[in-house]
């Protein structure tokens, strides 16, 4: 079976924000979780992305200690949802 090869270019606005300590990592998990629950890479990635946004956005007023602070991952962008076993 024949890999997609096509090419996908992801864009999203610069958040002016300190905040962004976990990014790399929330990303990565965030798309790993997407495609667990049968999202193709392309929608994975958007969604992550979306998410890391959002956190990113949801951080700006946050002040927590000295330097770069975390992202905000204490907001719901997509409810749970249970899947049937």
């Amino acid at each position: 079976m024949l890999a997609d090869l096509s090419q996908h270019l992801f864009e999203q606005l610069r958040v002016a924000t300190t905040n962004t300590h976990g990014t790399g990592c929330s990303l990565s998990a965030t798309i790993a979780t997407f495609l667990a629950l049968g999202q193709t890479l392309p929608q994975a990635v958007g969604a992550a992305q979306a998410y890391v946004h959002a956190g990113l956005e949801a951080a700006k007023g946050i002040t927590i200690g000295k330097g770069h602070g975390p992202i905000n991952h204490f907001f719901q962008p997509v409810a749970m949802r249970i899947r049937p076993t």
